[in-house]
């Protein structure tokens, strides 16, 4: 155990035990609500996570009242019996596709109420493989079903710009800009960000899903000297080896291309979205996007393609993102429809109570 939980008031557990990606970041909104409540926070975790560049980057700087709780199993029945332990009447669950079979299944007489955060909703569309689509309705039934228990609510995550109905609770997609104005010209200058060129870029963690070859074959296609491509995030998958080729052939056709293959901290992420004219966000599965929201923020330029979330999304905003289906010919061809396009207007702060409330 780390920091041992004290005083009187009610403690909430946050039960994560994985802190890649943005995990920690829902982790500290969560916390940070949680104290603005006059609870106390406790996180339950993995041995180790408190050591990641995740925890450094979100949970530093938490009050004392913030606590953490090292388990070696971090799963329901490890938080369900230190919620007995600690008096806990919730726990709340981040990333609850992971536990929506034990949430179904546990069984107590005075279980603490969990509500578990869907990060990842049932993709139900039809002509998929019969075995995928099977397993994406067997994860809708559970959900279902543990939603139906009265001591769990099942809440599912949607973009940040998602409006309409929903079978479940939702929780938008919080978004928070880490970086001011100067922090942005400050990176265009650290970068070489010259404002002689229309920029694209594709930031974040670059997984497979990301598509970044396909991207990178799309820009080569319609690059030219007055155009800039930026990979900006730990580039994973071996995409980055598969994307170099095209890289390649975009510098030939006389673009500049950059790559930042780290993970960028917090203000380094949002200074670099602020900063070029249009990301790219090609995404191979369905789910909303933390990097969607804080592009149109910071009033920079979309490029949406592959999921049908994310056509949902650009039909949200249309006023700054475009949808295209995932294809090379489509992409370039909406990356030379956006490279003579004004820049969108950004739009005032989205907030995260949509987000913390829906949780809490």
């Amino acid at each position: 155990m780390s920091g041992a939980t004290s005083g009187s008031a009610a403690p909430v557990l946050i039960l994560e035990g994985n802190g890649d990606g943005h995990r920690f970041y829902y982790v500290r909104l969560l916390a940070d609500a949680i104290l603005a409540e006059g609870k106390r926070p406790v996180l339950v975790t993995r041995p180790g996570q408190m050591a990641s560049p995740q925890a450094a980057e979100f949970l530093d700087g938490l009050p004392s009242a913030f606590t953490t709780i090292e388990v070696a199993r971090a799963d329901v029945r490890s938080a369900s019996r230190l919620a007995e332990r600690t008096g806990a009447e919730r726990i709340v669950i981040p990333d609850g596709d992971l536990h929506l079979v034990s949430l179904l299944t546990r069984r107590g007489r005075a279980l603490p109420h969990a509500t578990a955060l869907v990060m990842r909703e049932p993709d139900l569309r039809r002509g998929q493989p019969l075995r995928p689509l099977a397993r994406q309705w067997l994860k809708r039934i559970t959900m279902t079903l543990a939603g139906m228990r009265r001591s769990t609510t099942v809440t599912v995550l949607k973009s940040s710009v998602w409006a309409g109905r929903s079978r479940f609770p939702v929780a938008q997609d919080p978004v928070t800009l880490a970086a001011s104005p100067r922090d942005v010209e400050e990176l265009r200058t650290r970068w070489g960000l010259d404002g002689g060129r229309r920029w694209f870029a594709v930031v974040g963690a670059i997984t497979a899903r990301k598509n970044l070859p396909m991207v990178a074959e799309a820009f080569a296609r319609v690059a030219d000297e007055g155009m800039g491509f930026v990979v900006g995030g730990a580039v994973l998958d071996g995409q980055l080896a598969e994307a170099e080729p095209h890289l390649a052939e975009a510098r030939r056709r006389g673009a500049r291309v950059l790559v930042v293959d780290r993970m960028l901290e917090d203000v380094e992420l949002d200074a670099a979205i602020g900063a070029v004219d249009c990301v790219v966000l090609a995404h191979s599965n369905e789910g909303p996007s933390g990097i969607l929201g804080k592009a149109v923020m910071s009033g920079t330029r979309l490029i949406l393609a592959g999921a049908a979330s994310l056509r949902r999304d650009a039909e949200a905003v249309p006023t700054h993102a475009t949808w295209t289906p995932l294809g090379v010919e489509q992409i370039a061809r909406a990356i030379e429809d956006a490279s003579r396009a004004e820049r969108p207007a950004a739009v005032p702060d989205m907030g995260t109570s949509r987000f913390t409330s829906a949780l809490l």
